[in-house]
Formats: C-alpha cells, sequence, structure tokens
C-alpha cells in the first residue's frame, strides 16, 4: 500500500510541477502582451519613454518625474494602459464565460445525439428493471 502511495504522490508532484511552469509561462506572456500593446500606437513615441512613464508611474522614481506630466504621459498612462488593462479583462471575462457555459453545451449536444448523461437517461434504466421484475 505504502509503495503505491509514493507512486501516486511522485505522479501528482510530476502534475504539479508542469502545472505550474506553464502557468508561470502563461502569465510571462501575458505580461509580455500587455508590454508589447502599451508600447506601440499610432503616437511616435520612443520606447525608452513609454518605459519610463510606466516605471515612474508604477515606482514613483524621482529622477523620472519629468514623465509624470505631459503629452507622453497621458497617451501612455491613460489612453494606452487602460486599453491593455481592458484587454485582458474582457479576456479573462470571455475564458470564465466559456468554462461556465461549457457543461451547458455540453449536455445539450449529448441530448441531442441520444448519449447518456441526460436527466431523461437517467429514468430509462429504472423503467426497463421495473418491467424486467414484472414479467
Amino acid at each position: 500500500m505504502r509503495k503505491k502511495k509514493n507512486v501516486n504522490e511522485k505522479k501528482w508532484m510530476e502534475h504539479a510541477s508542469w502545472y505550474l511552469l506553464v502557468t508561470a509561462a502563461l502569465l510571462a506572456l501575458l505580461v509580455f502582451s500587455v508590454l508589447i500593446s502599451i508600447t506601440f500606437g499610432n503616437a511616435d513615441i520612443s520606447v525608452r519613454e513609454v518605459y519610463q512613464v510606466v516605471l515612474y508611474e508604477v515606482f514613483h522614481i524621482q529622477s523620472l518625474e519629468e514623465y509624470g506630466t505631459g503629452a507622453i504621459h497621458d497617451v501612455v498612462w491613460l489612453i494606452r494602459f487602460p486599453r491593455a488593462v481592458l484587454a485582458v479583462a474582457v479576456g479573462a471575462l470571455g475564458l470564465k464565460t466559456g468554462a461556465y457555459l461549457q457543461p451547458v453545451f455540453h449536455r445539450i449536444c449529448r441530448r441531442r445525439a441520444g448519449g447518456e448523461g441526460t436527466a431523461e437517461d437517467m429514468e430509462k434504466p429504472e423503467q426497463e428493471e421495473k418491467t424486467e421484475v414484472e414479467s
């Protein structure tokens, strides 16, 4: 019994480390895509200026205080950054909605295909058993 438990623990640890690695990679990709979204746009602003505005707003670095006001600040912090945050929020809500609706549509598709797992299919075996007992 003890040996089987150790094997299951090893499998669980392998899966947990894999999920952790995939989650970290996806979060890194998300941060990278937000930074790319903030960096590029119609206004001709250098990459250095964009990140100086972000650094000033996030960490309040006094040497970058000149980027706390002005047109560059407004374009980066008041237009591009909220747009990127809103895109992440909409994506997360779409993911959550899809996760909620997946079981609903799965049940509908199985019901139309005549498969098992619906409430109607659960009642059928009981009715068949009753007819077999009566005869």
